[in-house]
């Protein structure tokens, strides 16, 4: 990388230029040098070695012009100056994302000559009313819904000035759910049960729609306090255990209800006593039981 140097003593129209490309040099007005170096300023050949970080102060380097048979050297003294950055990161400025979507982050720190200086790093920034995370490895993932501020920025480097922080707008929605199975009920007969509330369900699997993965949660019976004989359709509502993550949905489900069977007590005439009871179907007795 490119550090920037700042020398007080050079005057008289010595001037360093930087030239772009992967290969940079510098080039020296030869009518400074001629006066202490002579023939050597034909042919100018520039050596200067670059400081680890701009936090030096009254740094040496040294000027070196040659011709190639006659060497001559100017000590430049002076200091180190940070080089400016700026950030680029090629997303959009406002994105919608589900609570279970992740994000990997990716933006460059650069110079006006383009090149790379140094590392960006991500944050969420402390106006956002959703609650998320970035990794190490830039990863953006959420815990709760809401508006998130994601800030890239520059991490400090001893060669560079703080670039201009970047901000973009994630709108982050619940995830929504459906019933993938829907729980079972056993069989029960009429009479049975006080309240539709108190039917006992089995299993059943709920999952979110935007990848499918199996959510946490409960299953409730919601429809009316009448169960009629026969096959009933029940209404569903799932509840997840993590309602910061996911929605609830609705779904339906079956039960079938037998029957009652009848028993009643006759009257024998003239005896005066209950004889033992019959068995009633659809309002006809089956006969005395034994």
């Amino acid at each position: 990388q490119v550090i920037y140097l700042s020398y007080s003593n050079i005057t008289d129209g010595l001037s360093l230029t930087l030239a772009q490309g992967a290969n940079s040099h510098f080039s020296v007005d030869k009518s400074f040098i001629e006066g202490s170096c002579g023939s050597a300023a034909k042919n100018v050949a520039l050596t200067i070695t670059y400081h680890p970080t701009a936090e030096e102060t009254n740094v040496q380097d040294v000027l070196t012009i040659t011709d190639g048979t006659t060497t001559c050297q100017v000590v430049l003294t002076g200091s180190a100056t940070r080089v400016n950055r700026h950030i680029i990161w090629d997303h959009a400025d406002e994105t919608n994302i589900y609570t279970v979507q992740t994000e990997t982050l990716s933006a460059e720190a650069r110079t006006d000559l383009n090149e790379l200086a140094g590392t960006v790093a991500f944050s969420l920034a402390g106006s956002s009313t959703a609650a998320g995370s970035v990794s190490a490895e830039n990863v953006l993932s959420f815990t709760s819904a809401g508006v998130a501020d994601v800030v890239a920025y520059t991490k400090d480097d001893p060669r560079y000035n703080v670039a201009p922080n970047v901000v973009k707008t994630f709108n982050v929605a619940i995830t929504p759910t459906q019933i993938q199975v829907a729980p079972t009920v056993n069989a029960i007969t009429s009479g049975d049960l006080a309240n539709i509330n108190e039917v006992v369900l089995n299993g059943g699997k709920a999952v979110n729609t935007i990848n499918g993965a199996e959510v946490e949660g409960t299953f409730a019976v919601t429809s009316g306090d009448v169960i009629n004989a026969g096959t009933n359709t029940l209404q569903l509502t799932f509840t997840p255990s993590n309602t910061d993550m996911y929605s609830g949905c609705t779904g339906t489900t079956t039960i079938v209800v037998n029957k009652a069977v009848s028993n009643i007590f006759t009257n024998a005439p003239g005896n005066g006593k209950w004889n033992e009871p019959k068995n009633w179907s659809n309002g006809v007795p089956t006969g005395d039981e034994p």
